[in-house]
């Protein structure tokens, strides 16, 4: 856990990597992050390993899922490299029956992710971008018996105008599993993603829409 808050720590530092905008209208709206909303499918991976008389006996479990939410993200340029983002995200996956038979568990699962990541912009080419973002993730349960837990996660981004296609590789460290009847500290976890992002305030119709109620001047009351 003290991973997880070096991490957070150094939040602020990426803060401070994108506080002046290059790639928009110099307008005080285009200061803030841009929000986004995302959905991805994810394949769970769970090893359990517990002791034995003669050594370690050790198990593997899969499961499908997937995750849907939205967040914000610092606006990248190509002048600077450095940003920041912030993900809140409802996940859900369901192990295979095995986990019930051998380890006397419930299979499904369910957490809010709350995910803060530092993201590096790496170029773009023929408005094709490229970047990719490294952070840690919390997991909430939202289901009784289960137990906080965290993830330390990469991803790799591919993006067009106002869609990006993304893929992902999540981990979480030795440790309790996020399943109270599970009785081991052997447990860890991987977790593959693959994902579909959009940005909405890049869509033409969106931006035409939203700029122009905002900054259009209001007519002013006759006076009676």
């Amino acid at each position: 856990m003290k991973w997880l808050f070096t991490f957070l720590l150094l939040v602020p530092l990426a803060l401070q990597a994108q506080n002046k905008d290059t790639a928009h209208a110099h307008k005080p709206f285009f200061t803030l992050p841009e929000g986004y909303a995302d959905i991805s499918l994810v394949n769970e991976l769970w090893v359990i390993s517990k002791p034995m008389a003669a050594g370690y006996s050790t198990i593997t479990y899969r499961g499908p899922g997937y995750y849907f939410g939205g967040g914000v993200k610092s606006r990248n340029s190509i002048h600077q490299k450095l940003g920041y983002s912030l993900g809140v995200d409802y996940l859900q996956y369901n192990m295979g029956h095995s986990l019930n038979v051998f380890e006397q568990s419930r299979t499904n699962f369910s957490f809010l992710r709350v995910a803060p990541a530092v993201n590096f912009y790496l170029k773009e080419i023929s408005k094709i971008t490229f970047n990719f973002n490294g952070g840690a993730s919390l997991l909430v349960p939202l289901q009784d018996n289960e137990r906080v837990a965290y993830e330390f996660n990469i991803k790799g981004c591919v993006g067009y105008k106002a869609y990006e296609l993304n893929v992902g590789y999540n981990f979480c460290p030795k440790g309790l599993s996020p399943e109270k009847d599970i009785h081991t500290s052997g447990w860890h976890e991987q977790m593959f993603t693959v994902g579909f992002a959009v940005y909405p305030y890049r869509i033409p119709a969106v931006v035409s829409h939203f700029t122009g109620n905002l900054w259009k001047k209001q007519p002013k009351k006759k006076k009676k």
